[in-house]
């Protein structure tokens, strides 16, 4: 923080200058609300999809009339998932210590009312189709298993009327055999529910299922806000750390408690999808911008906020054939076996992933290099620089993914990842990195200018005043360049300064734009 000293007679000209002013000019217009606008995105093109998933895409998006963007994401989430921590990607040829498992977390974000949940819950019908399947696998184990107790009870109950015949008998040769007898009956193994999606439950629970679904487990939240704050209720304080830590996929957790016992997940891994309002997940962006940051904003890569359509009323039969394929190939996913799709096993034996082609390595390294600079001499601010440097996972993970699914489609061979997905994971990198400026911008244009606008409104700056002069007083969300700079130009677009001609500040800096306050604020304000 920057302290400033004045003098008594430099407070008493700012004080005189601050003070509301009494006459408006002609020129000036009433000023406007502070509704943000939105930072332009490119319209969603679904050839970025895999061929073979477009038509139940396509499909869907047509008859419910959602924004295709919603279902891409919802699609991806659940690829990561069924793929989960059986394999990965080491993102370098020699280098192994640099690996990532392909769970991921995505979110769309609209205002109410735009069938968010009905689109999600129609992407994931191949994932549904998946759990019901298991749950009927799991209820034909569950008799089964009911039926083999059954014949371990009534085979000890034979053992043990012919050992009492043999006691009353006192033959010891033939006890001692029918002791060793009943001791080798063995109970039939308990099912355990092959579990895919989880919509509510405790981080307890939770960590109990990842142990018996140790490939990991999706949590998908049609509105994510009702998990969200969730984690800050009086007692769950930890349960949003526990998040934090289960993106990686390849951590181990432990949970020791009283009452519970001790539970150990060797890597424990989640992915992560659902929905928010954008003024609904402003309060996370706050506790970014301000400071507060510990990086859960940032993990949802997959973030979609396309532009509101035209509606258009339809009323068409659904391509069964599309949605049947989408589903073969998801149960075709969630079957593969690493190993036999190409992966390697290294010589720890603890990992099994893939490496990029010759091919497909050179295109990551000419789009890691641009992107590591970008990042380090970006002016954007810190939490946005944050969220595009998880990028570095998204990029590898997203080739592994669509790598993966051309090879369950028959469209490549088994082996490395190949140039064709990792091309394709670099053009899904720029459309969600222009997602989360969206989504940034809006976070400090509303944040931001409100906060200035306050300060205008109470004359806590002079008539005319720099970008500099706004910086150096570190308000809250105000405290670097980027933040300050969003602010501006909101409150320029809204009517409450304007730009007046640049100035030199000191022999040999740069120029800087002097900001003008429009004086029909302090007019409407008295």
């Amino acid at each position: 923080m920057i302290n400033i000293s004045l003098s008594s007679d430099d407070r008493e000209a700012n004080q005189a200058l601050a003070q509301p002013l009494v006459k408006v000019a002609s020129d000036w217009p009433i000023p406007a609300s502070l509704t943000p606008r939105l930072l332009s995105v490119p319209p969603f093109d679904d050839t970025m999809f895999p061929e073979a998933i477009r038509p139940s895409l396509r499909d869907i998006a047509h008859r419910m009339q959602c924004p295709p963007d919603w279902l891409a994401v919802a699609w991806i989430v659940m690829m990561g998932s069924v793929v989960g921590n059986r394999c990965g990607i080491w993102p370098k040829q020699h280098d192994t210590s640099w690996f990532e498992v392909p769970n991921l977390w995505g979110a769309i974000v609209a205002e109410p009312s735009k069938l968010k949940t009905p689109a999600l819950n129609a992407a994931m019908g191949p994932m549904k189709q998946l759990e019901n399947t298991a749950k009927a696998e799991f209820n034909r184990q569950s008799r089964l298993h009911e039926a083999d107790a059954d014949l371990l009870k009534a085979r000890k109950d034979a053992i043990r009327k012919r050992m009492g015949k043999a006691a009353e008998k006192q033959n010891e040769d033939e006890l001692h055999g029918l002791k060793h007898e009943l001791a080798n009956l063995e109970a039939a193994e308990v099912p355990v529910a092959r579990r895919y999606i989880i919509n509510d439950s405790t981080v307890e629970k939770l960590c109990e299922l990842l142990v018996v679904n140790p490939r990991g487990l999706m949590v998908f939240r049609d509105e994510l806000m009702g998990l969200l704050s969730s984690w800050e209720k009086q007692g769950r304080e930890t349960d949003r750390q526990f998040f934090l830590e289960a993106w990686n996929g390849t951590g181990d957790y432990s949970s020791d408690r009283i009452g519970r016992g001790s539970l150990h997940i060797p890597n424990c891994c989640l992915s992560l999808l659902g929905g928010i309002q954008p003024d609904k997940l402003l309060h996370y962006l706050r506790e970014s911008l301000n400071g507060n940051n510990d990086g859960m904003t940032q993990r949802f890569s997959l973030l979609s906020w396309p532009d509101s359509r035209p509606f258009k009323y339809t009323d068409a039969t659904p391509d069964e054939a599309a949605q049947l394929q989408a589903a073969e190939l998801l149960r075709r996913l969630d079957a593969l076996n690493p190993i036999e799709a190409g992966a390697i096993q290294h010589s720890s034996g603890k990992r099994i992933g893939f490496h990029f082609d010759a091919a497909a390595q050179s295109m990551f390294i000419e789009w890691l290099v641009p992107w590591q600079n970008m990042l380090e001499q970006s002016k954007e601010v810190p939490p946005l620089i944050q969220h595009l440097a998880k990028f570095r996972k998204l990029y590898p993970c997203l080739a592994l993914l669509f790598h993966l699914l051309d090879v369950v489609d028959g469209k490549v061979e088994v082996g490395p990842v190949s140039s064709s997905a990792a091309e394709l994971a670099g053009k899904w990198c720029d459309y969600f990195a222009a997602h989360a400026r969206r989504l940034y911008a809006y976070g400090c244009r509303v944040t931001g200018a409100a906060t200035l606008g306050e300060h205008v409104k109470a004359g806590d700056l002079l008539e005319r005043f720099t970008l500099r002069d706004v910086q150096r007083k570190n308000w809250q969300g105000l405290n670097d360049r980027g933040s300050v700079q969003s602010a501006l130009d909101e409150l320029v677009e809204a009517g409450w300064l304007r730009e007046m001609a640049s100035k030199i500040v000191e022999q040999g800096r740069p120029r800087s734009t002097t900001y003008e306050t429009n004086p029909r604020l302090f007019i409407e304000k008295g």
